[in-house]
């Protein structure tokens, strides 16, 4: 059960329910055997009405519901009214639906879009909070439908669809992406790599090899300890909210973005949304608003979360060096990026 405080947000999650559940329900049914409209009335009766009935503990206004079933171009289709509401004891407005479960990333740069799902009116959705790599490994596995994935992981996932105009990009720099040192680039011997994201992993070694011309040798960072005893050569690959904590603690600071963009002229998008296959376009739809108005609330996401309480700026960090559109500049770096790093790492499975 999801709350919904707005009958219009009801009424579209009752449609949403009977068109995403029950019919792939009764398609498979009529697959197997011809079902009469009375038999169709029953299932929907017996598996939706009369649980939802014993929920409520049988008190109140129940749903009165207005079903029609029909046929068009080989397709089953429900169309549904809510002409009543249901009351449960403590007064509270329910309607049962289907969560759709989401992934994204676990960082400041996502906060604007976790507070426009949070927040949306016609998407109830299911959130899952993590890294980079996981949010991938989380999709992959098929436990969400929908994710903000590594540009680099794309190749390595299948039945998969980018959607939405929305990513994690920088159009200059991105500054929670950087490679830090107390030696130039000349000098570095060895590069320690965070493993939150195989994506920049890829993208600091495809700059090695075509810009900066070096060869470190490249090593994981499996404890970030290991950046308190840098030693003379050393670099680190560091991204995320924890960059911020080490601003200022090295002579030199390569931020990947500005680098990417000297290399190639272009912007970059670290991360976009995808969708598995068969996901229903009114999902896909009301992500697209959640964003939209997330993107368009920054201030408030910022302090909802807490982090106009840090001690760097989250707002101008949000506004300044976190690009969220989707644009067709950023489409061009993804494809070469993908070529870039078949060059790199042949038959990778980034994260």
């Amino acid at each position: 059960f999801c709350r919904q405080r707005r009958q219009s947000a009801e009424l579209r999650n009752t449609k949403y329910f009977a068109k995403s559940f029950w019919f792939r329900f009764l398609q498979k049914a009529e697959k197997k055997k011809a079902v009469s409209r009375t038999k169709k009335y029953e299932v929907f009766r017996q598996k939706f009405l009369v649980p939802l009935f014993t929920k409520s503990g049988g008190k109140g206004t129940f749903f009165v519901l207005k079903i029609r079933f029909s046929k068009k171009n080989g397709y089953l289709r429900i169309d549904i009214a809510l002409i009543g509401t249901l009351l449960t004891n403590s007064g509270t407005i329910w309607m049962m639906v289907i969560p759709v479960k989401i992934a994204a990333v676990s960082y400041l740069n996502t906060v604007p879009f976790v507070y426009g799902i949070k927040h949306a009116d016609n998407l109830c959705a299911e959130l899952l909070l993590s890294p980079p790599a996981s949010c991938a490994e989380a999709f992959r596995r098929g436990d969400v439908d929908i994710a903000l994935v590594p540009i680099g992981t794309l190749k390595s996932l299948s039945g998969y669809t980018i959607v939405t105009d929305y990513c994690l990009g920088s159009a200059g720099g991105v500054r929670t992406v950087t490679l830090m040192s107390n030696s130039p680039l000349g000098a570095i011997r060895r590069v320690w790599l965070d493993g939150h994201s195989r994506t920049s992993a890829l993208l600091v070694q495809i700059l090695a090899a075509e810009l900066w011309g070096i060869k470190p040798e490249w090593c994981e960072m499996e404890d970030y300890s290991v950046v308190e005893g840098a030693q003379e050569g050393d670099a680190f690959l560091l991204i995320g909210d924890k960059v911020f904590g080490y601003e200022g603690r090295f002579a030199y600071v390569y931020d990947l973005a500005v680098e990417w963009r000297e290399a190639t002229k272009l912007p970059f998008a670290f991360a976009v949304w995808v969708a598995r296959k068969g996901t229903s376009y009114e999902q896909i739809d009301a992500l697209q608003r959640a964003l939209t108005f997330g993107v368009e609330s920054i201030w408030e996401a910022v302090v909802e979360h807490g982090f106009d309480q840090k001690h760097y700026n989250a707002y101008e960090y949000l506004t300044q060096n976190i690009d969220f559109v989707f644009n067709a500049e950023k489409h061009s770096a993804l494809q070469k990026f993908w070529n870039a790093g078949l060059k790199v790492e042949p038959r990778s499975n980034p994260g």
